[in-house]
């Protein structure tokens, strides 16, 4: 598998109701990369992590992970070879408590294993520490994403796919998630796409920026400081009148 080539979407194409939201997406995502994909509201960005983690299928077009078409796999056998996705919103189960909701997430662990995991979670996610008995229901806005993503982290991924995970949280404890993230990436050499809306609380973790609108990509930026610098380009990009990338 060369590294350089670990996930490829390949022209691809996903309806909803006959209407294609995404038109012919086409980027690759080297190994350990971890890339940002903003854009306008209605652009396709969750509908492209969802087409990536086989909970919506493409009408046209190919998905290729670590050199193999994975385009007809279920979600299931997506996640058992690594592609992990976290939605925005109920990612827990609340009924359970914190420490249910983690062994639901790691039913496949044996005991031991489960504990080794357990431990480290806790260590990049200290909020939840005394509160693993605590129903998920009841766990504040920052907790609950803690968890979720605790949940994701559990089942060992090689692609991370993050759908704003700092959506609803205060500046401070989103900051904090995204700390975390960032070093459980570092640590388990993870790649990720996260979808944010915040390129600040990002840009010094991020490789690459991918802007979609329409549809398809319209920027990949591998100098995330260049949008900073220069918000006209963010600007155009999000509002202007451009061509797709995969337009002649």
């Amino acid at each position: 598998m060369n590294k350089n080539g670990f996930l490829q979407i390949k022209k691809l194409f996903v309806a909803y109701d006959k209407k294609d939201v995404l038109q012919g997406v086409d980027f690759a995502i080297k190994l350990n990369e971890k890339v940002l994909l903003i854009g306008p509201n209605g652009a396709g960005k969750s509908t492209l992590l969802k087409t990536i983690a086989g909970i919506l299928h493409a009408k046209e077009g190919k998905i290729i992970f670590q050199g193999k078409d994975i385009t007809q796999f279920s979600t299931a056998t997506r996640v058992k070879a690594g592609i992990v996705y976290l939605k925005q919103e109920r990612d827990i189960f609340p009924s359970l408590t914190v420490r249910e909701n983690l062994e639901m997430a790691g039913f496949y662990l044996s005991k031991v294993s489960f504990e080794d995991k357990l431990e480290e979670i806790l260590n990049y996610f200290p909020i939840l520490k005394g509160k693993l008995d605590k129903r998920g229901g009841l766990l504040s806005g920052g907790e609950r994403r803690a968890l979720g993503i605790g949940m994701v982290f559990i089942k060992q991924p090689k692609l991370l796919l993050l759908d704003e995970p700092t959506a609803g949280l205060a500046p401070s404890t989103a900051s904090e998630i995204l700390q975390q993230i960032n070093r459980a990436q570092q640590k388990r050499n993870m790649t990720t796409i996260v979808v944010e809306h915040n390129l600040h609380l990002l840009i010094e973790t991020v490789s690459r920026v991918l802007i979609m609108n329409q549809g398809n990509i319209v920027l990949d930026e591998p100098s995330p400081q260049r949008l900073v610098e220069n918000p006209e380009i963010l600007e155009r990009y999000f509002f202007g009148q451009v061509k797709n990338l995969n337009q002649k």
